[in-house]
């Protein structure tokens, strides 16, 4: 499963669904392990594959969203 497509999502996008009030600096650049306090890819959320230079999102970082964005009940 792909995180995004190029040009579809943003940065902004991006730490609305991993970050917190302490993260806002993380969401410059994702994919960049600066002084290792991007947190996405330290917290094993998604990964980065330096070949083909995408980012995926991984098992771990579906949970988290799945948890924090639980279905909304459906309404008969």
């Amino acid at each position: 499963m792909y995180l995004y497509k190029k040009g579809s999502i943003s940065t902004l996008d991006i730490e609305n669904l991993f970050g917190n009030e302490d993260d806002f600096q993380n969401s410059n650049n994702p994919a960049s392990n600066r002084d290792n306090k991007v947190t996405y890819i330290n917290k094993d959320y998604i990964e980065y594959d330096e070949i083909t230079r995408e980012l995926k999102i991984i098992e771990k970082g579906k949970e988290y969203i799945r948890n924090k964005f639980p279905p909304k009940p459906r309404r008969n």
